[in-house]
């Protein structure tokens, strides 16, 4: 449950600003700073956070996502900082950018136990860039970047390399690459 919630806003002309929102649950702290402008029904906001991203997985309901979603597993919450926006009449305009620190997770009941990188979304699809993944001190993987096209269920990977076994490699990228291995 909630611990805290501490937050300074204002509405003036239609338009609300946060100037600090700051959340507390048991498993982190996310905080917000921003606004929501009513008459043209847009938001912009700077976050940081570091609850686990996978309580929100209610709010999920596409069978894909959910599949994602139950592969992942985190010790310990993730750190997102970043900036997001959108009109709430048309969520097609969702943007948001940030960086991601993630340690001592697992996914596929892989465990890992770092991974750094910039991320971007829009127009359904999930840019992560300066890709940065350790399993341990001896394995680690990197990339450029890698594109998910969500709307065309595609996944691209550029300037990848990896210090691992190639039958793991491939099993945490999913069976139908295992098997193409």
């Amino acid at each position: 449950g909630l611990r805290s919630l501490d937050t300074d806003f204002a509405l003036t002309n239609g338009v609300i600003s946060v100037t600090r929102l700051h959340l507390v649950r048991p498993e982190g702290e996310l905080r917000i700073a921003g606004h929501a402008d009513l008459v043209h029904q847009t938001f912009l906001a700077d976050l940081t956070n570091s609850v686990d991203l996978l309580s929100a997985r209610t709010f999920f309901k596409a069978p894909k996502t959910r599949k994602v979603l139950d592969t992942i597993q985190f010790n310990s919450p993730p750190h997102i900082a970043g900036k997001i926006q959108a009109t709430w009449t048309n969520w097609s305009t969702l943007q948001a950018a940030g960086l991601v620190n993630f340690t001592n997770f697992s996914y596929a009941g892989h465990g890992m136990s770092n991974l750094n990188a910039g991320i971007t979304y829009t127009n359904q699809i999930i840019q992560i860039n300066n890709i940065d993944l350790r399993r341990n001190v001896e394995e680690n993987a990197t990339a450029d970047s890698v594109t998910i096209d969500l709307e065309k269920e595609l996944l691209s990977v550029t300037n990848g390399l990896t210090h691992w076994d190639v039958a793991d490699a491939t099993q945490i990228i999913g069976p139908k690459t295992y098997e193409a291995v």
